[in-house]
Parts: C-alpha cells; sequence; structure tokens
C-alpha cells in the first residue's frame, strides 16, 4: 500500500475522522470505516503477534480473527478511542496483548485440564491408569492393588 503514510513500527499513521466514524454506531459509515481501518492495521498487528510476541503465524491469524470478532465488532473497541487518551495503536496493541494474553493462558488450562482428566468411575480402571500415565507393566500391579482394597 505505497499510496498510504506509515508511523514508526509498521503501523499506519491514525486518520482520526475515519477512527471517529468507524466507532460510532450511530454513524452510517461505520461499516466502510471499520473495514478501512481493518484493512489498514491487520498486517500491523498480525506482525506484532508474530515477531514481538513469538506467536506461531497460523495461530496469530486465528488470534487475531478472534480479537476482531470479539474486541473490535461486538465490544466496539474502537469507540474508546480518542486522541487525548493517547496513540490509536497504542490501544490496538494494549487491547490484543491483552486479549492474546487471556486468550492463550485459556488454552493452556484447558490443555493441561484435559491432561489430568482422571474418570471417577472405578469401573473405567483402564482409563484413569491412561490418564495417570502408567507404564503398561505397572497397570497390571495397580489393578491387582485396587482388587485387594475393595475386598
Amino acid at each position: 500500500m505505497p499510496d498510504e503514510p506509515w508511523g514508526p513500527g509498521g503501523f499506519p499513521t491514525t486518520d482520526w475522522s475515519l477512527v471517529d466514524h468507524a466507532g460510532d454506531e450511530g454513524d452510517v459509515r461505520r461499516r466502510g470505516a471499520l473495514d478501512e481501518l481493518l484493512r489498514r492495521y491487520y498486517a500491523a498487528l498480525r506482525a506484532h503477534l508474530v515477531i514481538a510476541r513469538r506467536i506461531d503465524p497460523h495461530a496469530a491469524d486465528a488470534l487475531l480473527q478472534s480479537f476482531i470478532a470479539d474486541k473490535v465488532l461486538e465490544r466496539n473497541l474502537i469507540g474508546a478511542a480518542e486522541p487525548a487518551k493517547g496513540r490509536f495503536r497504542g490501544l490496538l496493541v494494549a487491547a490484543l496483548d491483552n486479549y492474546a494474553a487471556n486468550e492463550l493462558r485459556h488454552r493452556g488450562t484447558r490443555k493441561r485440564a484435559a491432561d489430568r482428566a482422571v474418570s471417577l468411575d472405578p469401573t473405567d480402571q483402564n482409563r484413569w491408569i491412561i490418564a495417570k500415565g502408567v507404564p503398561p507393566d505397572r497397570a497390571f500391579d495397580n489393578q491387582e492393588v485396587m482388587k485387594t482394597i475393595r475386598g
């Protein structure tokens, strides 16, 4: 996009009138302004995730899509932007970093929870043994101990 002025760090220079239109839910130009802002900032936000946050490019794309849907579109993040509050790119990067940290933390929690899943059904001993990572040679011993405990 050679006809656009670019600011520091690969982010485009902020066009505050475009930001105002995109953030005003009652503005008839909102949809077009949002499309234009997303077109201008997408590559820089993706690069930030991949380079600064060291997130895999495919994961960065998925994360950025979720961020746009959840924060930009559903929660009108753009509506919070004001020149007096600071740089627009600062708002976007801070919101994206917070969103990425939360999403990656939740994904890690779900993954750890799945790894630790244990069946409470006493007839489901084999799944419990597999979930605990018990080697097959010890699995038999564990089953015998459980039989002895139950009587």
